[in-house]
């Protein structure tokens, strides 16, 4: 994955673009696998804690938790079981709006 630069693009109208997320958005374990597409997101709560429900057009859905970390809004996505600490985290990165 160090070649690869992920991108997830949320737009108000609840509507979201991807490019190269790794494949765990559509059920595969093989993280190599990438993901391009569009889709729906909502806020969700699950467990007390607010998610972004991604719904990919024609592919499983998946949550991602919302973090601030040192006042840093993250996205965390948890590779496997959270305790092994392996995840996707993504940040806000320059708007082209």
């Amino acid at each position: 994955m160090a070649n690869i630069s992920p991108r997830l693009v949320l737009s108000a109208d609840g509507r979201f673009t991807a490019t190269d997320l790794p494949g765990e958005f559509h059920g595969s374990l093989d993280v190599v696998e990438r993901f391009s597409g569009t889709g729906s997101w909502t806020f969700i709560t699950k467990d007390g804690r607010q998610q972004i429900q991604l719904n990919p057009d024609g592919a499983y859905g998946t949550q991602f938790d919302i973090a601030n970390d040192g006042g840093v809004w993250k996205l965390r996505y948890f590779l496997g079981d959270p305790d092994e600490h392996r995840r996707l985290e993504y940040t806000k990165g320059a708007s082209s709006t």
